[in-house]
Parts: structure tokens; sequence; C-alpha cells
């Protein structure tokens, strides 16, 4: 009952993820970028992925390359935390690199920190690298006249509202499923056989992402080569990941978003969460910062709901609500499955850095101003 794997299938695999390449014609393939597996798999496969697909000068932190199940050169083994890159930093800094990359212990996660004009550096979040490499992939694609008039963009009803304004420039479908790749992995598999779909990319605001659909699964073994292959061709422009992201938002808006994670105590977690959700559920609670409520997804009940029209939403029962605002910015609720913990996701849209930060904080300050008068 059990088959041994040998290293045919790693020479497949490896493969299929060369395969994945936006653009064989980069002219530039030697800008530096320091690369960790934070000890994980990732350092197995990933250096000989990149370098099949052409580029050099990818420098390993030799240090986190050895498996090691305690993770002792790294507090957090998360590419989501900052301190996992405290050693991919120093090394970037002796070496004056711009880009540290960091896969997840199991490689199907990817992060990267951005060197700033101050010479310190910022960790991209989910939502800002998948807008990143979404827009890379649909531009290079659309300019090698790739795109389908079927293609489709799947996101989760958790991540940034950018993601859909760019897959729109390029007139692509776009689905957002329930939290967990399980369920773009689940359409990915159903639109191979069906074709009622082509799949150009998929993300999730948690580092997941895939861009072309030969696992059903986050991935960041293709993820980290084209990443690499992006800070490549942007370097041929004279500019970093966050050179970028600017240029982004300067054609989209500006984007932002935050989760905020609220631990109970075990034995009144439940309650507590009922009262929550019941609050955000409450027909009577029409508007949030001093903007009117548009739209609730209520997960739970399976209804989308606004003034006008109440629409049956096709996506797997869960306890979860989403709340639309009149200045296209959200906030969803989930309570965790596993843990008595309560999540909030804020997105907001605004026309300048500074009113989206504004817009984030107020946010930020009526969840914990509301928290704070339902346990008073």
């Amino acid at each position: 009952m059990i088959h041994f794997l040998d290293e045919g299938d790693d020479e497949s695999f490896i493969d299929s993820a060369v395969e994945c390449v936006v653009n064989n014609n980069l002219e530039t393939r030697d800008t530096p970028v320091v690369y960790t597996p934070l000890h994980g798999t990732g350092g197995r496969i990933i250096p000989t992925v990149i370098e099949r697909a052409g580029f050099s000068h990818v420098f390993a932190l030799n240090e986190q390359m050895i498996a090691d199940p305690d993770f002792s050169t790294c507090p957090s083994p998360n590419p989501e935390d900052m301190a996992a890159y405290n050693l991919g930093i120093e090394k970037a800094n002796q070496l004056k690199i711009d880009h540290v990359i960091a896969t997840d212990p199991d490689a199907d996660r990817v992060g990267v920190c951005v060197r700033r004009l101050n010479n310190d550096f910022k960790l991209l979040s989910g939502n800002e690298l998948g807008a990143l490499l979404l827009n890379y992939i649909l531009e290079q694609r659309h300019k090698q006249e790739l795109l389908s008039e079927n293609s489709l963009m799947i996101d989760t009803v958790v991540t940034s509202d950018l993601g859909k304004e760019i897959a729109r420039k390029y007139e692509l479908y776009n689905i957002s499923v329930l939290t967990g790749f399980k369920y773009i992995g689940s359409l990915i598999n159903e639109f191979n056989e069906t074709n009622e779909y082509k799949f150009e990319f998929g993300y999730e605001e948690s580092l997941g992402f895939l861009a072309k659909g030969y696992v059903a699964d986050k991935d960041a073994v293709s993820t980290a080569l084209i990443i690499v292959e992006m800070i490549n061709y942007y370097k041929g422009q004279n500019k970093n990941l966050l050179d970028v992201l600017n240029d982004i938002y300067e054609e989209f808006g500006y984007y932002l978003n935050k989760q905020i994670s609220i631990m109970l105590e075990p034995n009144l977690a439940t309650k507590r969460i009922e009262k929550i959700m019941e609050h955000f559920r409450n027909p009577d609670l029409v508007e949030i910062i001093g903007h009117d409520i548009v739209e609730v997804a209520d997960y739970e009940r399976q209804i989308r709901y606004s003034d006008e029209e109440e629409i049956r939403i096709n996506l797997p029962q869960e306890n979860a609500i989403k709340i639309s605002l009149k200045n296209d910015c959200w906030i969803a609720i989930r309570p965790s499955g596993t843990e008595p913990k309560l999540k909030f996701y804020l997105g907001v849209k605004a026309d300048s850095l500074d009113d989206a930060k504004e817009l984030i904080k107020n946010l930020q300050d009526y969840i914990n101003d509301t928290l704070e008068e339902l346990f008073i």
C-alpha cells in the first residue's frame, strides 16, 4: 500500500514548476536575492527550480537550509512574521541586496521583504504580494496574447478588492470563495474537467498563491520562481517591488487591509462569539464609522442582502459575515474553527495612503469600541 517516490518524481515536479515561468524572454536574469526555506523543505527544491529556469545570483541562507524541527535559528518559521526574516535581512545588508524571499517549512506559502529608501525592510502582506503577482502575470500574458475570453482569477471573500480591480482591467472573470485554499483547489479541478473557465491565478491573503493549475493547492515553489522572475523584470526598469506596488496604487487606488485576532477565554468563548456575531447580524446596524452599510453577506444563512434585494450565496455554509460600506470599505468577521478566537478582516480603499491609513485606524477603533461596549 506504500509507494516510495524516487528522483523521477522530483524531476517531474521540477519540470512542471519551471514551466510556470511567465516571460521566457527576460533580458535581466542576474538580480541578486536572498532565499531562506526557514529550515524547511523548500531548501531541497526551490534553488534547483530557480537555477534551471535560468536565474542566477540567488543567495541561499546556509544557516537555515538545514532541516531542523526545532527551527533553532528562527524565532518564528512563519513568512507572515517579520521575525522570520532576521537572518535573511542580515545577509541582504551584508551583500547590499534589496529582496529577501522566505518559504514556510512545508513550502506552500511564500513571503518577501523589500528594502525601503531608508534602508530598512518592509514585509509585504499577502494582499500586497498577491496584487504584485497578479498584475505582473496578467500584464505579461496579455502582451503574449495568452489570456482567453473565459480567463479566471480566484480569490477569497476576505482578500483585498485590489485583485478584483486588476482582474477587471484585463477582463477576467472572478470567483471569491471562503477562506481556505482547498476551495480554490476544488474549483481548479472542476474547471480542468469542464473547461468552463481558464485558470490564471488564485490567492488568499495569508501568503498562499498559485499561478498555474499543475497542483490544486497553494505552492511556494512555482511562486518563488515567479517572484524572482518579477524582481528581475522590474530591475530592468530600475524598480524594486515597492516601486511597482506604488505604481499599482497610483493606477487603482490605495487599498489597505488589516486582520485583528481576538483571543477569548475558552470557557467564555462560545457565548461571546455568539453575542458578537448576533450584534453584526442585527438589521438595526445600518452604518459604521459614519458610512452607510450597502450590503451584508451572511455565509451562515447563505444570503447576500442589501436594501434592494436578497441573493443566494452559492458557497458552503460557514459562520462568517462580510459587511460592505458605501465608501468601498468592508469588515468581515469569522470565528476560528480550532481555537477560542475571533478574526476581524478590514479592507479600505482611498485616494491616498494617508487617507487609507486613517480609514483602517477608524475601523480598528470601531471594532475595539464595539467589543468593549458589548462586554463592559
